[in-house]
């Protein structure tokens, strides 16, 4: 990553490639995180893209707990710091599977987390996660833009990544959008993908600002108004427009600025 923490302004980032070295450790509490732009966002970041690509099997007989996002580990908060994610998009498929039992997994497109704020943002990425024949004790969280919104806002972004599974062994958690959602602001959420949910949980309902999308068989909580997917442009404010359009037969969501 650039930095493992930022306070200031990170601007017109491309991440191209990416490699993920042998993880060393012992015992049963070993810690891997990574951020592809930051490790935690206290301020701001925008115009950035993480391209890169892999396909990562942690082949160590370790017990890890492992976390990846293509821009920010953590969107967080701080006292008069808010983390902010703006124009910011994944386009890299992620792949990562595990060969030992009692592996915990995070993945997400954007943020692991968001406390701050992630607008005009989106993840076109396929993120996949799977467990080796006969491991059964793998667990999984994976979404297109954030695995956890904490009282966090959402405003215009989109998944176009397909977020799969390469196994039948584990337990896998994902949502389109976000996985879980407490509280917070959410502004026009839309999932491009088949039997997708925006929002898989939500504990407590966030203020809803705007017009969410997604294919009708989407499994999305209740707790979070869902319109059919349709071809559309929607102005986002500030010369941005998200535009929905069917290329060839299948449903894809972009941002660009006018």
């Amino acid at each position: 990553p650039v930095a493992t923490f930022n306070y200031g302004t990170i601007d017109n980032i491309k991440i191209s490639s990416f490699t993920i070295k042998a993880l060393d450790g012992k015992g049963e509490s070993n810690v891997a995180l990574v951020g592809g732009v930051v490790g935690v966002n206290y301020s701001v970041i925008k115009n950035c893209i993480n391209s890169a690509e892999f396909d990562y099997t942690m082949a160590q007989q370790l017990k890890v707990t492992f976390g990846y996002a293509g821009i920010a580990l953590f969107n967080a908060s701080l006292n008069a710091y808010v983390g902010s994610i703006q124009n910011c998009f994944n386009q890299g498929a992620k792949n990562i599977s595990v060969t030992v039992n009692n592996n915990l997994v995070y993945l997400a497109g954007i943020a692991l987390t968001n406390s701050g704020k992630i607008s005009l943002s989106g993840n076109d990425g396929a993120l996949t996660l799977g467990a080796k024949s006969g491991v059964s004790g793998m667990t999984g969280y994976y979404s297109g833009i954030t695995v956890a919104n904490n009282n966090g806002s959402l405003e215009y972004v989109y998944n176009n990544g397909n977020i799969a599974n390469n196994s039948n062994f584990g337990n896998f958690n994902y949502g389109g959008i976000c996985y879980t959602l407490a509280s917070g602001k959410i502004n026009t959420l839309i999932v491009t993908v088949s039997a997708q949910p925006i929002v898989k949980n939500c504990t407590i309902k966030p203020s809803d600002y705007g017009t969410n999308y997604a294919p009708s068989n989407s499994g999305t909580n209740v707790n979070i108004a869902t319109n059919e997917l349709s071809a559309q442009t929607i102005d986002c404010g500030n010369g941005y427009i998200l535009t929905i359009a069917q290329v060839d037969n299948v449903y894809k969501a972009s941002i660009t600025k006018a």
